[in-house]
């Protein structure tokens, strides 16, 4: 019970520190969606909760009721399935997938393998250079 404790304090402290970027009037739904997604659900309702700030507030709630809920069709199977081999890019390519449909660029399963399809084109590129 005092390890939860010490656990919470310290989120709090961390979701505190970020209060100035989460105010930015230029905040795009993806980039809220990588700030809050570290933090409990526990956190971020004390976040909400103990802010002055309805502006905060409202994006916290936005955060854990809109945007950590939704899900993103693509799948790590999908992505082995176009010729990805396992390693950190699939969290790399689920993430701007993820961070598109958030920010509204892409709404579609097949718009999210496209985008897909490209990034794993570019990624081999990059290893292609390197080599």
């Amino acid at each position: 019970r005092r390890q939860f404790t010490h656990h919470l304090i310290e989120e709090g402290i961390r979701l505190a520190a970020l209060e100035p970027e989460l105010l930015a009037s230029d905040l795009p739904a993806s980039r809220l969606d990588a700030l809050l997604a570290p933090f409990s659900e526990a956190a971020l309702l004390i976040g909400r909760i103990a802010v002055d700030d309805w502006v905060l507030c409202k994006r916290i709630h936005h955060y854990q009721f809109t945007l950590r809920p939704q899900h993103i069709h693509l799948t790590g199977d999908r992505l082995r399935a176009l010729g990805l081999r396992p390693g950190p890019e699939y969290r790399d390519i689920l993430q701007a997938v993820r961070a598109s449909v958030l920010d509204g660029l892409i709404t579609t399963a097949p718009e999210e393998e496209e985008l897909a399809r490209r990034l794993i084109a570019e990624q081999k590129e990059v290893n292609a250079t390197h080599f």
